[in-house]
């Protein structure tokens, strides 16, 4: 059965990516915690197949598909948007080559399904190879250990090819959520009034800890934040907003949008960059650009034109497929 409280977190949190992107006020706090969130929730569904070839398989159509997919239609989108709006010949048509994500995406957001495909494989590749779920914690733990050393903040002078760097970076966090459904753990308090005992405290100490931090962004693999202090927010921050959707569970109408968000949260966090492109002149028609509100707004206004986009293309996607089966 759906956990529609996961759904409702994963809601809450790919809002706070696309608020990111935008002036925000939180800026830094939502950076903290927002992409290991996801990575977290994705480990929570992991699950083992016998054969890794099917497991392998299944990966690339789950997450390769849709990276290749998206990745085609921005590059698509762009192009128009520079032949109608700007000019162009400025347009870099060997953008598309970026497919390949050997230095960069052709959008930002989008290295984030070439990650997870790397880290889903690894963390099952350690799976298949180590004994002991000690030792797989401790294996996962030593590459987000080897990840945040080679933090341009810490170790400078490489290039952060495929974004496995990123991804090493990543797999503490990936871990910790497989073993939470391994042990048949949630990844939020049901107790009510435990939840609401974490929050306050969780609040707090993540308000204290964030004064630690000066800045991490996860794609560049850029962590500016004491280790401890580092791991602490990311946990705190995913595990708090997990407990903040299971408070909205109770409201009956916020919970279903919110749930309905996080049902589609892969699609919008691969289109809302593109989709900024169409929200900015609509926003900036009512608020004073560059501004938190206009920040706010622009959020709000690219989360709900990105859902109509990702539905169009759900719409042509069944279409090809019932032409494609009727030839």
């Amino acid at each position: 059965m759906r956990d529609i409280v996961i759904d409702i977190g994963k809601g809450i949190g790919i809002f706070f990516v696309i608020w990111g992107h935008t002036i925000c006020i939180i800026n830094d706090y939502i950076y903290s915690f927002h992409i290991p969130f996801f990575f977290i929730v994705s480990g929570y569904f992991y699950s083992y197949m016998e054969r890794y070839g099917d497991f392998f398989v299944k990966n690339v159509k789950r997450l390769l598909y849709p990276y290749a997919g998206y990745s085609l239609f921005a590059f698509i989108f762009y192009a128009l948007w520079f032949a109608v709006f700007l000019r162009g010949e400025r347009f870099e048509y060997n953008s598309i080559l970026k497919v390949f994500a050997v230095h960069d995406t052709v959008i930002a957001p989008l290295w984030f399904l070439v990650s997870l495909f790397e880290v889903t494989l690894l963390y099952d590749m350690i799976r298949r190879v180590v004994r002991g779920n000690v030792w797989v914690v401790l294996i996962c733990f030593l590459f987000t250990v080897t990840g945040y050393i080679a933090s341009p903040a810490n170790y400078g002078g490489y290039v952060n090819y495929f974004h496995i760097i990123s991804s090493l970076s990543m797999m503490f966090f990936y871990c910790a959520g497989a073993q939470l459904r391994l042990n048949g753990l949630s990844l939020y308090l049901k107790d009510k009034k435990m939840g609401v005992l974490f929050m306050v405290l969780a609040l707090i100490v993540f308000m204290i800890t964030s004064g630690y931090s000066s800045g991490i962004d996860i794609n560049s693999n850029s962590i500016n934040a004491p280790f401890i202090v580092y791991l602490a927010n990311a946990f705190l921050g995913s595990f708090l907003m997990m407990d903040i959707a299971a408070l909205i569970g109770n409201v009956p109408v916020i919970k279903k949008i919110l749930a309905f968000i996080g049902d589609r949260s892969l699609a919008v966090f691969a289109l809302h960059f593109p989709m900024f492109e169409i929200s900015r002149p609509l926003v900036s028609m009512v608020f004073e650009k560059n501004t938190y509100v206009w920040g706010f707004a622009l959020s709000v206004t690219c989360l709900l034109v990105s859902l109509l986009c990702a539905y169009f293309i759900d719409i042509a996607i069944c279409k090809l497929k019932k032409v494609a089966y009727s030839l």
